[in-house]
Protein backbone atom coordinates (compact mmCIF):
# COMPACT_ATOMS: atom_id res chain seq x y z
CA UNK A 1 0.00 0.00 0.00
CA UNK A 2 2.57 2.14 0.98
CA UNK A 3 4.28 2.14 -2.61
CA UNK A 4 0.52 2.54 -4.54
CA UNK A 5 0.37 5.93 -2.40
CA UNK A 6 4.28 7.14 -2.73
CA UNK A 7 4.12 10.62 -5.09
CA UNK A 8 0.43 10.79 -4.75
CA UNK A 9 -0.21 11.90 -1.40
CA UNK A 10 1.81 14.96 0.39
CA UNK A 11 2.00 12.77 3.75
CA UNK A 12 1.31 9.03 4.93
CA UNK A 13 -0.45 8.93 8.14
CA UNK A 14 -0.76 5.58 9.88
CA UNK A 15 -3.08 5.48 12.85
CA UNK A 16 -2.10 2.62 15.43
CA UNK A 17 -2.62 2.48 18.87
CA UNK A 18 -0.32 -0.24 19.45
CA UNK A 19 3.29 -0.88 18.73
CA UNK A 20 3.69 2.61 16.91
CA UNK A 21 7.37 2.08 16.84
CA UNK A 22 6.67 -0.64 14.14
CA UNK A 23 4.95 1.59 11.80
CA UNK A 24 7.35 4.31 11.92
CA UNK A 25 8.87 2.97 8.76
CA UNK A 26 6.51 2.99 6.75
CA UNK A 27 5.04 6.24 7.33
CA UNK A 28 6.02 10.16 7.55
CA UNK A 29 3.80 10.06 10.63
CA UNK A 30 1.82 7.98 13.24
CA UNK A 31 -0.85 9.22 15.23
CA UNK A 32 -2.99 7.44 17.94
CA UNK A 33 -6.77 7.78 18.76
CA UNK A 34 -7.67 11.74 19.19
CA UNK A 35 -9.12 10.47 22.62
CA UNK A 36 -9.19 7.79 24.88
CA UNK A 37 -10.85 4.44 24.62
CA UNK A 38 -11.09 2.01 21.85
CA UNK A 39 -13.79 3.36 19.90
CA UNK A 40 -13.42 1.30 16.06
CA UNK A 41 -12.03 2.58 12.87
CA UNK A 42 -14.48 5.44 12.94
CA UNK A 43 -12.34 7.06 15.64
CA UNK A 44 -8.69 6.22 13.16
CA UNK A 45 -10.80 8.21 10.61
CA UNK A 46 -11.69 11.00 12.80
CA UNK A 47 -8.05 11.52 14.40
CA UNK A 48 -6.47 11.39 10.42
CA UNK A 49 -9.01 14.31 9.86
CA UNK A 50 -8.03 16.01 13.30
CA UNK A 51 -3.74 15.37 12.34
CA UNK A 52 -4.42 16.11 8.54
CA UNK A 53 -2.28 18.86 7.07
CA UNK A 54 -4.08 19.20 4.15
CA UNK A 55 -7.77 20.05 3.01
CA UNK A 56 -7.86 16.39 1.99
CA UNK A 57 -7.77 12.86 3.29
CA UNK A 58 -7.42 9.17 1.96
CA UNK A 59 -8.31 6.90 3.80
CA UNK A 60 -7.26 3.27 2.70
CA UNK A 61 -8.18 0.54 5.73
CA UNK A 62 -5.19 -2.31 6.28
CA UNK A 63 -6.82 -4.82 5.73
CA UNK A 64 -8.31 -3.73 2.51
CA UNK A 65 -7.19 -5.66 -0.55
CA UNK A 66 -4.14 -4.52 -2.91
CA UNK A 67 -5.24 -1.58 -4.24
CA UNK A 68 -5.71 -1.48 -8.75
CA UNK A 69 -2.75 -0.14 -10.52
Amino acid sequence: MVKRLEGQVAELVINANRNADAYRFFADRVIADAEDGFKGPLMGIYSGLRAAKTPWLLVAPCDSPRPAR
